[in-house]
């Protein structure tokens, strides 16, 4: 899977360089002991992340070389033995120094080679420090942030589309997440790589920080770039607009040969030894792709597998509450899963996906396992039907005593309240009588018009203040009028 292809050959190329800020448990800067906690401007400084004459770094973060090496571990790369700093000079506001300190680089030792994630191949991971925050409208920096440990990942141009790559670089931060090494409320910023054929002349796209936006980029520059002539396509460097939704030159693309990389001689080269690594892989979550396998022995197709294990949050939440269970029962929980505690967890309408129920309330266990496994089971006898499954789910989801009060009364009172196959008929047989014309048209094969009857029956049920399935409904609509 390397590009986009039409006709068997390769229309695109698309590779992106993502950076995340590494979580780190002190909050304490790569190279000095600066707080990662928000301030006033200029407030989280000292002479070393400032770049003042004679100020030298201290070691690097212990923390931040751990969530690296998890990270690296996690999307299965290649660890080097040994860990180098490069100084990567370019002159930028945003640089206090005239250089960064990176591992990346052409004398480079980055952290980890040539692993992969969901089909994607990575090219290399490897941490620096962030540059400043400057303001190019009114020319003040903010050094605040200036030594952030900073995670990047380098991925090969293999995806498929924008879409393709909105999508994956979603799953990748929900999982880096959930290892508890990148900090998500930070946000992402990625680089973006695109070329088209023939000639796969590359623009890099800087510091795209929204998922809508890293697709927006990739759309546009393969429309812009298509609409060249090939003789104009330069390697270029080039700025995402967000109101124009267009991408604005910066600057011809430079080359390693332009940061003039040097080795950094303040800091010495890091061993990566069997103890530091050791510790580092026991504590390694599940990958998605080793969920799928798991899931799809359990019952399930490869579509619903690849769905549930997209979030390591709902998988695992989901795997608490089918620990045990049989089969048929972890396909129906995994389906529900799938739609009705995604629908509820998941504004649909946000462009990035936004939760409307926090990650961390999932892995708190919104209510307990068992209470939640009870009503699963309740929905798979059907004394609860899907759209009241919905409604005890938000229920879930606002995770107070008064709310969690009403999920149990719900579950206590279902099968009181529900209707058996046998006392839903004589509603069903009227409705067909109220509804000849909507009978006629679902004989005549238009199933759509079935749904005049199931409400028929549902609203003659609620005005008894009753429920009941509408599948089922329909069911037993469909063994009365003969169809199919």
């Amino acid at each position: 899977m390397e590009a986009q292809k039409t006709g068997g050959e390769r229309q695109v190329m698309i590779g992106l360089e993502i950076h995340g800020y590494l979580d780190v448990l002190n909050k304490a800067k790569l190279f000095c002991n600066c707080s990662l906690e928000p301030g006033e401007p200029n407030t989280r400084i000292c002479p070393v992340c400032t770049g003042q004459p004679g100020a030298k770094p201290m070691l690097p973060n212990r923390e931040a070389i751990d969530a690296i090496l998890r990270i690296a571990l996690f999307l299965e790369c290649k660890l080097n033995p040994q860990l180098m700093w490069q100084r990567k000079h370019y002159s930028w506001p945003d640089l206090p120094n005239g250089y960064q300190k990176t591992m990346s680089g052409a004398y480079s030792q980055p952290v980890g080679l040539h692993g992969s994630f969901l089909g994607v191949g990575i090219e290399e991971i490897h941490l620096e420090e962030d540059p400043a925050r400057w303001d190019p409208v009114s020319g003040g920096v903010d050094y605040n942030r200036s030594g952030y440990p900073l995670c990047e990942i380098v991925t090969k141009p293999e995806f498929t589309s924008a879409a393709h790559a909105r999508e994956w670089l979603e799953s990748l931060m929900v999982a880096l997440g959930y290892l508890k090494a990148v900090r998500r409320e930070l946000g992402v910023k990625c680089d973006v790589n695109v070329s088209v054929a023939p000639d796969f002349i590359r623009t890099e796209v800087k510091n795209v920080n929204s998922f809508t936006a890293i697709e927006r980029a990739i759309a546009h520059e393969i429309v812009r770039q298509n609409a060249q002539k090939r003789e104009d396509r330069t390697q270029q460097t080039r700025a995402w607009d967000e109101t124009s939704g267009t991408t604005l030159f910066m600057r011809s693309k430079e080359t390693a040969l332009d940061y003039a990389f040097i080795p950094d001689p303040d800091l010495p080269v890091i061993e990566i030894t069997d103890e530091i690594i050791t510790p580092i892989k026991t504590k390694l979550p599940e990958r998605p792709d080793q969920k799928q396998r798991k899931y799809v022995g359990r019952g399930i197709t490869e579509d619903a597998a690849t769905k549930l294990a997209s979030n390591l949050v709902y998988a695992n939440y989901a795997e608490a509450v089918t620990e045990g269970l049989p089969a048929e029962l972890f396909v129906f929980i995994a389906d529900r899963f799938n739609n009705e505690v995604r629908a509820v967890a998941f504004d649909a309408a946000s462009g990035d996906n936004k939760p409307l129920i926090p990650f961390e309330r999932f892995e708190q266990h919104l209510v307990s396992v068992p209470t939640l496994r009870d009503l699963f089971h309740a929905q798979h006898r059907r004394d609860i039907d899907n759209l009241t499954m919905k409604a005890l789910l938000k229920e879930v989801g606002e995770n107070t005593g008064e709310s969690i009060a009403r999920v149990q009364h719900a579950l206590k009172h279902a099968h009181s309240n529900k209707q058996s196959d046998s006392a839903l008929l004589p509603l069903v047989k009227a409705a067909i009588l109220a509804k000849p014309e909507a009978a006629s048209d679902v004989k005549g094969g238009n199933m759509k018009a079935i749904n005049a009857i199931v409400g028929h029956v549902l609203s003659a049920l609620k005005a008894q203040g009753k429920s009941a399935d509408p599948a089922v409904v329909q069911a037993l609509i469909k063994e009365e009028l003969n169809v199919q």
